[in-house]
């Protein structure tokens, strides 16, 4: 089969491109540089390189194979394409891959429904991710917590490996996903959910074991992170406690925070994140740019 999908390059991509692969499929990727390009070709796989808001080429290309998947948008009017449907090994990596980390699909659904038209489906999905969360739960004496990801062995045998939580942070700990649902709550007018998260991120941010375990000061996996989920999460609170956590979490930030210590200048892992979550801490209100609605947690 000819298969055509964006993405390659990136962790899920590059999985999905090994097992089409593997399997026997053609498959073109389309991407957006010759960089990328060339990473793709080291793969010994096709690289189209477009505009993928170049509507007239990426619907010539789409033309020409049986299925294909755009895992970005295409513009306002994307081209017809015939979503990839190749069964069973590579959409059940994909899928393994997806689930191990459901707190970004999540938290843009919740995002998007209370502000833009239902979409068929959309209640649905939000239900089957807190299913998701709900069956990988783990209770301890600090609190509920969930692993970091999913493996297909774990899945198989429905236990985590994982013997504890480990750091809380924005990308895959306790806070982010305790995030995800109370948005969840918020959206869906389950407040029985969103309480649940509420005190597991309080009780996270309790937990002297669990901080000890952030390294740095970003905003992906350290203490920028932590913050500016809090932060967000204690805005929308309905139990008093998180919501008088923040000055707790804004002083433990700023003592291991200052500009200049991330790693280069990026946003997730760099001194421009660490910087824009500072300025919040100053300022004790949203920011007037929104430019934290790339994390999915405002």
């Amino acid at each position: 089969m000819k298969v055509a999908f964006t993405g390659a390059t990136g962790f899920i991509g590059s999985h999905v491109l090994t097992d089409l692969q593997k399997h026997g499929h053609e498959v073109t990727a389309l991407v957006r540089d010759d960089t990328h390009a060339d990473t793709v070709a080291a793969r010994d796989a096709k690289a189209a390189v477009l505009d993928l808001y170049d509507r007239p080429a990426v619907a010539s290309l789409l033309s020409k194979v049986h299925a294909g998947d755009l895992l970005r948008g295409v513009g306002p009017d994307p081209p017809p394409v015939r979503r990839l449907r190749v069964r069973p090994a590579a959409a059940l990596e994909a899928r393994a891959l997806l689930v191990q980390h459901p707190r970004g699909p999540a938290r843009h659904l919740l995002r998007a429904r209370p502000h833009r038209p239902r979409h068929d489906g959309h209640a649905d999905a939000i239900d089957r991710i807190c299913a998701w969360l709900d069956a990988w739960r783990q209770d301890c004496d600090n609190g509920p917590w969930w692993p970091q990801w999913i493996t297909r062995d774990e899945l198989r045998t429905r236990r985590p490996t994982q013997p504890g939580p480990l750091r809380p942070s924005w990308c895959y700990g306790t806070p982010g996903l305790a995030r995800a649902q109370q948005l969840a709550g918020v959206a869906t007018g389950d407040t029985a959910r969103q309480d649940m998260a509420e005190q597991a991120l309080t009780a996270c941010l309790a937990d002297p074991a669990q901080l000890s375990q952030i390294t740095d000061s970003s905003m992906c996996h350290g203490w920028a992170g932590l913050f500016h989920t809090t932060w967000r999460a204690a805005r929308d609170a309905r139990t008093p406690v998180i919501a008088a956590c923040p000055p707790h979490v804004t002083e433990l930030f700023t003592q291991h925070g200052h500009p200049g210590v991330g790693e280069g200048t990026g946003l997730l892992e760099g001194n421009a994140g660490l910087a824009l979550a500072l300025h919040t801490a100053a300022r004790t209100r949203p920011p007037v740019s929104g430019w934290d609605a790339c994390l999915l947690i405002g």
